[in-house]
């Protein structure tokens, strides 16, 4: 007969060893809940409160318009410049694209948006929603897209459903988009083939982007009640503003019973002095105090050093949630001149670190389209190299010492360690074969001049490019210029 064994008796733990503190909520309402499933990190219900949280304070809070405002004009937009060894359909195929891409009734089939827009709103409502779709379709015979916000990426166009609008395999890809259409309350199906999910740094085990104020939407909220708090305070001391003071056991009527009955005039000076000197202060009389009063203005010295240094350290918290800095995002007052190009070196490493999560999508637009007007037979293939080949140029960089980087630049480009291709397409948005073509059709027009005029050969050359040409003018008596004789 087996033996019965002795139940152990357990202590029971702590609430700080089994991590119950970590699930209760703050007195901010936030609720931490640790997890190993990244879908469960940010789930249905908790994707409705940061749109609604997030959009409220776009709308709302100006300092956090204004940081998402500063990320995307940061972010800016690019523009492509195809790269295939056929350098004439390469011109020629930009010059379509841009000419289609560009004009909104062909580009966005709601007829709103255009190529460099387009990436502007997406940007924008991708750092508010956390994502954005893009959808590939057409309009007339001709490639358009169509763009929707990251709530209308679900089933019941409040983000929430079953798959959180995206519906996946087993390995995590995307293989359709649910999207509402708040117009009918109704959601149509986009194959993942024909649609891009725009976030920033996504995670392959979750399906959708989150907000860039995740981490500051808090301290937003506290931001803007201090700032509420403090606003009324100064209301109420301009509705206020003088006080009537009076000694213990004075019941005299005060300057308000006085103001209540017929008021009299100031000792001294008749009714219609005493009116004109009531109205030049904007009083309709001026009235004598009783015996022992005394009229006192109401200050208030809010919001003190201390409020306004703790709310400058709060919206420091919003553009760190960005990941901006606050020097850069708000008080460039604080940069000195080595923090400048620090700050400004790390600025460009975080717009490069977000415009390679851009770039994919871009391309994607860019082949859809050329492919399109290929297969239409509006555009030639090229005829070597693939016609997807493309070159993404930026906006110009940032900076406040142009002379010092350009020299910089131009002594590396000399000794054959940075690459004029890099250089030319940040600083000019433009490859260096376009430059030296447009310098080539330029010098064939000085030419021409300097033949039609009588010039030595060369002189306008020299003069357009200035003291680094090498070449020099030839003289009268030279060699080339006698050779006919």
């Amino acid at each position: 007969m087996p033996r019965k064994r002795k139940k152990k008796t357990v202590a029971p733990a702590t609430p700080l060893a089994w991590g119950l503190e970590a699930v209760r909520p703050d007195p901010s309402g936030l609720l931490s809940w640790p997890t190993l499933d990244p879908v469960q990190e940010v789930g249905q219900w908790d994707l409705e409160r940061l749109y609604r949280a997030a959009r409220a304070l776009s709308f709302n809070s100006p300092p956090v318009r204004r940081a998402i405002d500063v990320t995307v004009n940061l972010m800016g937009w690019l523009l492509p410049q195809p790269a295939t060894p056929d350098a004439e359909w390469n011109k020629r195929a930009r010059e379509h694209f841009m000419r289609h891409a560009m004009n909104p009734s062909l580009f966005d089939s709601a007829g709103v948006l255009n190529f460099v827009t387009a990436q502007l709103w997406l940007e924008y409502f991708r750092a508010v929603d956390g994502d954005a779709l893009v959808v590939s379709t057409e309009w007339e015979g001709r490639p358009c897209f169509s763009f929707f916000r990251a709530p209308q990426v679900s089933e019941n166009g409040y983000g929430g459903g079953e798959s959180m609008g995206v519906v996946r395999n087993y390995r995590g890809r995307a293989l359709l988009y649910r999207v509402f259409n708040y117009a009918t309350g109704r959601v149509f199906h986009v194959p993942a083939a024909s649609a891009w999910l725009y976030r920033h740094n996504p995670d392959p085990g979750h399906p959708r982007g989150v907000t860039d104020l995740v981490g500051g939407i808090t301290t937003a909220k506290d931001e803007m009640e201090i700032n509420g708090f403090i606003k009324a305070l100064a209301k109420l001391q301009a509705s206020i503003g003088l006080v009537e003071t009076k000694k213990d056991n004075d019941k005299a009527p005060g300057l308000m019973s006085q103001f209540a009955d017929v008021m009299k005039p100031v000792s001294g000076m008749t009714p219609a002095e005493s009116t004109m000197l009531g109205m030049s202060f904007g009083g309709s009389k001026v009235v004598s105090l009783a015996p022992g009063r005394d009229v006192k203005a109401i200050t208030d010295n809010r919001p003190g050093p201390n409020t306004l240094q703790f709310l400058a350290t709060q919206h420091k918290r919003v553009d760190d949630s960005l990941g901006l800095s606050n020097a850069v995002a708000d008080d460039s007052s604080k940069l000195t001149s080595a923090s400048t190009r620090l700050e400004l070196d790390m600025l460009k490493r975080w717009i490069d670190k977000r415009q390679h999560w851009r770039k994919p999508m871009l391309h994607w637009v860019y082949r859809y389209f050329i492919a399109a007007e290929i297969a239409a037979g509006r555009l030639d293939p090229p005829r070597e190299g693939n016609f997807e080949a493309v070159y993404w140029v930026p906006c110009r960089d940032l900076s406040i010492d142009v002379g010092r980087l350009a020299s910089a630049a131009v002594n590396l480009m000399r000794e054959g360690v940075m690459s004029r291709r890099q250089y030319t397409l940040a600083t000019e948005g433009r490859t260096p074969e376009e430059i030296a073509a447009e310098n080539a059709e330029l010098f064939a027009h000085y030419a021409e001049l300097e033949q039609l005029h009588g010039l030595s050969p060369g002189s306008l050359r020299q003069s357009a490019l200035g003291a680094t040409d090498v070449g020099t003018p030839a003289p009268d008596n030279s060699e080339a210029n006698n050779i006919d004789k």
